[in-house]
């Protein structure tokens, strides 16, 4: 990968349009058009019934080998033309293949599909550059359950196309470089590899895979920081949560605010958010909606679930964890950060890694608490 292409993820990068899935049925995506080629629909990848079976991480280096002949801001003037959308293969062509399905949530992509449990683990998030990633960005299925997905080894069948690639297409039938902040592109020209009308072949895992040792071995094999030792340079340093205890009451309040939001459903949750923070856009606004969208919605899921729909705000035991005891934090005395975690299940196994407390709904639900202490030194409050 070209020094450029690194610099250029740290840089304002892509997102071109608000998203494929947003797009009506009937019209085709805004991505056709810049990178697929002509398919035959009986040649391999042509169809659903034709699709390539390949290696997660393999498809991925052929995806970006393609990217990386594109170098715009090398051009001080005038684009050269787009590439023939012939010469842009894998892109648009169905494939099939597995991976460890992750609950990273966002722009409205449904998760991400990566190499093994490692990676969940070990690489960080959001992933870019190094580490070989895909992002769902619908099923075929309109009734799969995204988050019941999540954390398990899954088989899949799906299109594939890489968001950064067309968005540079589009740059050079324009013959002007967009700036453009946000996006599934903007860690890095290699992190919009997309898959769309994704079907479920397998499901591989019969339960969530979560680590329940702090040291993550048995979910690893072996503990974290030997796995480290080979696993790519960019991964992100583990550091195990562990429990807290002596929170102050408002670390309380917000787990219980957080409750009380979801159970209220999404009109409160907006009125609500009105009044304590001022004007709800019509994008935030949405954005709540789909929130509680059943099947998908984190919310709308957390609350079909018998062990939260039974949970008391009020009532409820709460655990809180961090990855360092209270008011130890890196900047304390002045910010802490850590989770408080309700159980949705008698049989209970609290998370031990941040990205599961943070996206995981498993025996257990979280929320983040960022508790900032007052001038005077003497109390803390939350981040609202």
């Amino acid at each position: 990968m070209t020094v450029l292409r690194n610099l250029l993820a740290a840089a304002v990068t892509s997102f071109l349009v608000g998203i494929g899935d947003t797009v009506m049925a009937s019209e085709a995506p805004w991505w056709e058009s810049l990178v697929c080629g002509k398919i035959d629909q009986k040649s391999p990848g042509g169809s659903p019934e034709t699709a390539r079976t390949v290696e997660l991480a393999e498809l991925f280096a052929e995806l970006d080998a393609v990217a990386d002949t594109y170098d715009n801001l090398n051009y001080d003037e005038e684009l050269p033309p787009p590439l023939p959308k012939e010469a842009l293969a894998p892109n648009c062509q169905w494939v099939e293949f597995e991976g460890f399905f992750r609950p990273l949530r966002y722009r409205g992509f449904r998760g991400q599909i990566l190499y093994d449990v490692a990676d969940h683990y070990l690489a960080g998030h959001p992933i870019g550059l190094r580490t070989a990633h895909f992002w769902v960005q619908n099923w075929s299925d309109q009734n799969v359950v995204s988050h019941a997905l999540h954390n398990r080894r899954i088989r899949i069948r799906a299109r594939v196309y890489d968001q950064c690639l067309a968005e540079m297409q589009h740059d050079r039938y324009r013959k002007e470089i967009a700036l453009r902040i946000g996006g599934a592109c903007h860690y890095g020209e290699n992190t919009g590899m997309i898959l769309t009308d994704v079907e479920v072949v397998d499901v591989l895992s019969p339960d969530k895979v979560i680590a329940r040792l702090s040291d993550l071995s048995d979910v690893l094999g072996r503990p974290a920081k030997i796995v480290q030792l080979t696993y790519p340079p960019n991964h992100s340093d583990y550091a195990p949560l562990q429990l807290v205890e002596g929170m102050p009451p408002d670390a309380s309040k917000v787990v219980r605010e957080w409750m009380r939001r979801i159970k209220s459903g999404p009109e409160a949750m907006i009125k609500n958010e009105d009044d304590s923070r001022g004007s709800v856009d019509e994008w935030r606004a949405t954005q709540i909606r789909e929130y509680f969208k059943h099947p998908d919605g984190r919310y709308g899921y957390l609350n079909s679930q018998p062990g939260f729909a039974s949970l008391d705000p009020d009532q409820v035991k709460i655990r809180f964890f961090a990855t360092k005891p209270f008011g130890e934090w890196d900047d304390a005395p002045l910010k802490w950060i850590g989770f408080g975690c309700v159980a949705l299940s008698p049989l209970v196994n609290w998370p031990v890694a941040p990205i599961d407390a943070t996206y995981s709904i498993s025996t257990f639900a979280c929320a983040e608490i960022i508790l900032w202490r007052s001038e005077s030194g003497d109390e803390w409050r939350n981040h609202y």
